[in-house]
């Protein structure tokens, strides 16, 4: 057991190392998970914070079903979708804009 406790406390104290070897600060781990609802956070607390989201998405129906498949909500914001399981937070993925395609040429360059 006490095996398990010094492998968690090196992996404890590696993880500011880690940020540092990348070139980010610890504190940019925080600043990152600042921009967008973190898990746990209720509905109220992402509204008051982030403001109303652009579009509520209900469950489907013949998703949930039973205590072990609770219902989830999202939640479309421009930067983010927010997923809501029983009022709290417990998943928010990142959106990016789709790159623009390149434009279409007729005729290839010319060297």
């Amino acid at each position: 057991m006490n095996h398990y406790r010094a492998l968690l406390l090196v992996a404890c104290l590696a993880s500011p190392l880690a940020f540092a070897a990348a070139g980010m600060p610890a504190s940019s781990q925080q600043d990152m998970s600042s921009a967008h609802p973190s898990r746990g956070m209720t509905m109220q607390q992402v509204q008051d914070r982030f403001g109303a989201p652009q579009q509520k998405m209900a469950p489907e129906p013949s998703t949930a079903q039973g205590p072990l498949k609770p219902p989830i909500v999202r939640w479309v914001y421009p930067q983010f979708i927010v997923y809501f399981e029983r009022g709290y937070v417990i998943h928010t993925v990142l959106t990016h804009p789709r790159e623009a395609p390149a434009p279409h040429t007729s005729n290839p360059p010319q060297h």
